[in-house]
Formats: structure tokens, sequence, C-alpha cells
């Protein structure tokens, strides 16, 4: 209620403080909000470390928001090393349970062959389920490897 301004003045502290106190008790939902804050700067200091650590303990309770979050971490190199395989792997996590943006991300690890092989067609299944959720980039990336496979009929058919 405190971070949205529902039915109480909007207070990101105030909102922070008690995310925290549900994420100190294991739950997932909370921790993902406690890394956000960390995240963005909102309502606690900009700690990409501190953000990393929350996300990640969502993350491992199966969480895809934080997986797909955490794949971005990893794949930027914000407050972790900058590790291409292990974006894959939880932007792998997340795209499993049909986070459009994780699967549309894996898509791109695929097609530009980071932390993987690059492998067109892997790129073509999950750029194809995100846009099937309506994910316009993915629209286009798909368009991109056909085009660049013209000469492969049927490279794309599974």
């Amino acid at each position: 209620m405190y971070a949205s301004g529902e039915g109480v003045p909007a207070d990101t502290t105030e909102a922070a403080a008690w995310f925290r106190k549900a994420a100190d008790q294991g739950l997932a939902l909370p921790q993902y909000n406690v890394g956000i804050m960390y995240d963005e700067g909102k309502g606690l200091p900009e700690d990409d470390s501190q953000a990393v650590l929350w996300y990640c303990k969502a993350a491992e309770q199966g969480h895809a928001d934080a997986q797909y979050s955490l794949g971005i971490m990893y794949d930027d190199g914000e407050g972790v090393p900058e590790d291409d395989a292990q974006a894959v792997a939880w932007y792998y996590a997340a795209a499993e349970q049909g986070h459009v943006d994780a699967q549309f991300a894996l898509g791109n690890m695929f097609a530009g062959g980071r932390g993987v092989a690059r492998d067109d067609v892997e790129a073509a299944v999950w750029y194809r389920k995100a846009a099937e959720q309506g994910h316009p980039e993915a629209d286009n990336s798909l368009g991109v490897l056909y085009r660049r496979n013209l000469r492969q009929p049927g490279l794309f058919i599974r």
C-alpha cells in the first residue's frame, strides 16, 4: 500500500521497511521487491550487490521476475561480474515459466552466441514464444533470423 499510495500516502521508505520484514521471513515476492528497491534506489540506497542478493533469494524460490532480473544483472555485470552463462541460466529459468522478456532475452543470447553456442534455430524458438505473447521486438528479431537464413529452407521447422 505504501509503495503504490493506496489508502495511505505513497512512501517508498516505509514500503521498503515492510517489504524487508516480509522478505526476512523468506517470502519470495517481498524479497523480489526489496531487490527492486535496491536496484532502483527507491526507498533504499541504490546498491546493485544488495539487489543481486535479494533477487537471488527470490529467484531460488522460483520467482520468474526475480530470475529474469538476476539474468539482467549477470548480463550487464551489475552487482556481480558479467557472466553470460549465468545470465542464460537465469533467463532460461524464467523463460520456462512463460516470462516473455526472459524468452526474448534468451533468444538474443542464442542469436548472438553469448553464454551458449550460437544457434539460430534455438533463438527462433525463444523469439517465437515471446512473439506469440505479443512482444514486438521478438517479432522483429524473428524476422531478422528468417531473412538471415533464407538459403536454408526448413531451418526453423520443429
